[in-house]
């Protein structure tokens, strides 16, 4: 049985018991097919490169629920009573864990580009400031404060490419020679794309920075 079977399947067992009618065979694929990425069914089918079943090698899978929510308002029969959209997304991807078709991590959210501000960015800010060692090394400051400015997202046909600007800054000791204790950076976070338009390997990130030589004194100092 296809992945994409069981998940229709497993969506409309959780279904019955939470909703008084359940839903059909075709809208529970439907919306498998939007939690995976696609704006329907024919065009999950059609999907060539990029296979349910190599799910279990990705590392990241990303839910899309604004394109479920889409969904749920454009089809009929759906039950009144029918759970939120997080709390299917939920549903199905605890099946996957559990059914051991993935075991990488789930983000579940509505707004990607907030959560990978807020959340996703934190866990790779060690690279990004391994990455602006060089830069770092010019100065005689002590870095300790990674500011995000702005974060832009891009989905292509083979990866999810997240474009992070914004600055590290640091802490100059004034009894030596100053050579700047702020660096304006840019890192590219490229997500190689492996199953569905939702399942992603770990980024690859490459950053690049510059020392900004003017003064920028800490109050505090």
């Amino acid at each position: 049985m296809s992945t994409q079977k069981e998940c229709v399947d497993h969506l409309r067992a959780y279904c019955r018991l939470h909703t008084l009618k359940g839903i059909g065979a075709g809208h529970a694929h439907e919306l498998v097919a939007a939690y995976f990425g696609y704006r329907s069914v024919a065009a999950l089918r059609a999907e060539g490169s990029y296979q349910l079943n190599k799910l279990e090698e990705a590392e990241i899978l990303i839910p899309n629920l604004t394109l479920m929510q889409r969904r749920i308002g454009q089809l009929r029969g759906l039950p009144v009573d029918l759970p939120p959209v997080g709390v299917l997304a939920e549903g199905v991807s605890r099946f996957l864990k559990e059914a051991r078709h993935f075991a990488g991590d789930v983000w579940h959210t509505s707004d990607l580009t907030e959560y990978m501000e807020t959340d996703v960015i934190q866990h790779y800010t060690t690279i990004i400031e391994d990455d602006l060692s060089g830069q770092m090394a010019e100065t005689n400051a002590c870095f300790d404060q990674l500011d995000i400015e702005k974060v832009e997202l891009a989905k292509g046909e083979n990866a999810l490419t997240v474009d992070v600007s914004g600055s590290l800054s640091g802490k100059h000791d004034w009894d030596r020679m100053f050579h700047g204790n702020s660096i304006t950076f840019n890192a590219v976070m490229t997500f190689q794309r492996v199953a569905g338009r939702a399942a992603y390997m770990k980024p690859d990130i490459v950053t690049g920075g510059t020392v900004n030589n003017g003064r920028q004194y800490d109050p505090a100092e």
